[in-house]
């Protein structure tokens, strides 16, 4: 991992994440363990806080709806 993508990131809490997207924190595990979504533990051990990168979200999973009659 490169250092310099660390301050890239905005790391928040799935609970965060799930209020942003407007889904439920379950929806953010699906994606974490079907590997879309990378996720990060803060600290050491099993219990260590989960974050993900809001930025990661925001670039590789909203994607726009076209208009109704738009072509491709």
């Amino acid at each position: 991992m490169n250092n310099s993508n660390l301050g890239q990131r905005q790391l928040v809490s799935l609970e965060e994440a799930a209020d942003y997207l407007g889904v439920a924190v379950l929806t953010i595990r699906r994606r974490i363990s079907s590997g879309e979504l990378a996720a990060f533990r803060v600290g050491s051990g099993p219990k260590a806080p989960i974050r993900v990168d809001l930025r990661q979200i925001e670039n590789e999973l909203l994607r726009p709806i076209p208009a109704a009659g738009a072509t491709k």
